[in-house]
């Protein structure tokens, strides 16, 4: 089953960047995943401070990273790395949004890609929501240097291609009702070398994110009335 994967989570050899804090509960990786701030060629994401990732840098998954539709280069992916969301519901016409920021090193033939695929919680594919590819998106910049392609990938560039696409928001709008999960991909093609990545922010089902706790009505107010009795506490104290 798709959804029998391994966490991992990788130190970046020489980054500086300690991934001990991990997904958020409820992620699942196979490969080289964490989450991180702005780093690099990839600034704060649109949504909150934090981003999660994925990259071919250090992944010893082998085969296990290919497009779910079908292989864009005849099968010769070599490593990489996937990302499972939580398991979420959805009514048909719900809106999945979600933000993401393509960097790869490699820009030349072969080419490395990323995408994310929707399957419902049976692992029936149900749709590719993108794919970024070094030889047909446009790259924003030749900036590569980002700490999840680690030593020597972070800061190089080999062909005319790499570089980042910045963050760009994708969506699709699911068609029935179900149980849903959300599988992002990177994978490197006929080498090991060149690595490439995928930083991912504010994974949402029409605006509510999906897989980060959202304080329900009843914990606000009383968070709203715990700062009320703190304000009444200053204001009652001596001079």
């Amino acid at each position: 089953m798709r959804k029998l994967v391994i966490l991992g989570i990788v130190l970046l050899a020489g980054s500086g960047v300690a991934l001990a804090d991990g997904l958020p509960t409820g992620w699942t990786c196979n490969g080289s995943c964490g989450t991180l701030g702005a780093n690099g060629v990839v600034p704060t994401p649109p949504s909150g401070s934090s981003y999660e990732w994925i990259s071919t840098f250090g992944s010893k998954c082998i085969k296990c990273a290919v497009l779910p539709s079908g292989s864009p280069i005849g099968g010769e992916e070599t490593n990489g790395s996937t990302l499972i969301s939580p398991t979420f519901s959805a009514t048909a016409g719900s809106l999945l949004g979600v933000f993401v920021d393509y960097v790869s090193s490699d820009g030349g033939i072969p080419i490395d890609y990323a995408w994310a695929a929707l399957f419902t919680s049976s692992n029936t594919l149900v749709a590719v929501i993108f794919t970024d590819q070094t030889d047909v998106v446009t790259m924003a910049s030749t900036g590569t240097t980002w700490s999840p392609l680690g030593i020597p990938s972070s800061g190089s560039c080999a062909g005319t291609g790499c570089g980042n696409t910045g963050w760009t928001d994708e969506s699709y709008t699911i068609g029935a009702a179900g149980s849903y999960y959300v599988e992002f991909g990177v994978t490197n093609v006929y080498d090991q070398l060149d690595d490439s990545g995928l930083a991912i922010n504010d994974l949402n089902l029409n605006g509510v994110p999906i897989g980060k706790p959202v304080p329900e009505p009843a914990t606000l107010g009383l968070l709203a009335m715990a700062f009320g009795g703190l304000a009444q506490l200053r204001r009652r104290r001596p001079a």
